[in-house]
């Protein structure tokens, strides 16, 4: 594990021209199909036992969703996206990496907390 910490900090610039290109590319140059029918059908489960989904979508380097993908999911719940470096660069510091799809100990703690606060705004307690 720690050789692969260290030949991803060795290779953090090309991870940081990733970061930079995903910004800076369409979502829709970048993007994975949903399985729409599998989303209703969870949406549905999880509401009929009293529980409101909240979708998160990382910080990866990762294909992003297309926007109306993206549009169509916040229409059917709530979404707490991560995936464009534009808005939450700070989550795609590679001093804050494991590798490109993980954080370190001290990511993990930044994206926590994100992620605690924007929960609690989003439900309000």
């Amino acid at each position: 594990i720690a050789k692969r910490a260290q030949r991803f900090q060795g290779n953090a610039g090309n991870f940081r021209n990733y970061a930079a290109n995903m910004a800076t590319s369409s979502a829709d140059d970048n993007r994975y199909e949903l399985n729409w029918r599998g989303i209703e059908q969870q949406i549905a489960f999880v509401r009929a036992h009293g529980v409101e989904l909240i979708y998160v979508i990382a910080p990866a380097a990762t294909p992003r969703l297309a926007a109306a993908d993206l549009a169509k999911l916040r229409s059917m719940a709530p979404v707490l996206d991560y995936s464009d470096a534009r808005t939450t660069p700070e989550l795609f510091d590679p001093n804050h990496r494991f590798d490109s799809s993980h954080f370190n100990e001290d990511g993990a703690k930044q994206f926590s907390r994100r992620l605690a606060r924007d929960v609690h705004e989003l439900v309000g307690h």
